[in-house]
């Protein structure tokens, strides 16, 4: 979260802001893997597909790949753990 300088109350419009949106960035993702193709095409490339490559190959990821290894699992994790993402699924 990018640091604001403004007034406290201007901080706290800010971060009810940026804790409404990332909430609702999840659920909507969430909602939006609950289609069987959806999350089956994502675990693909999660666990089998170019993400390694994507991370060896693409200058920014590179800078940081552990962070987006760490992202992925969070994203399957998060997907088990409200049932949008079933592994055992194909």
């Amino acid at each position: 979260m990018k640091k604001n300088s403004g007034s406290p109350h201007d901080r706290n419009k800010f971060q009810n802001f940026y804790s409404c949106l990332y909430k609702y960035s999840h659920k909507k993702l969430l909602k939006l893997f609950q289609s069987k193709v959806l999350h089956f095409m994502f675990r693909k490339f999660i666990e089998e597909g170019p993400l390694e490559e994507l991370l060896t190959d693409d200058s920014t990821l590179q800078r940081n790949p552990d962070v987006y290894r760490k992202a992925s699992q969070n994203f399957l994790d998060l997907f088990r753990e409200h049932n949008a993402y079933d592994s055992s699924s194909a």
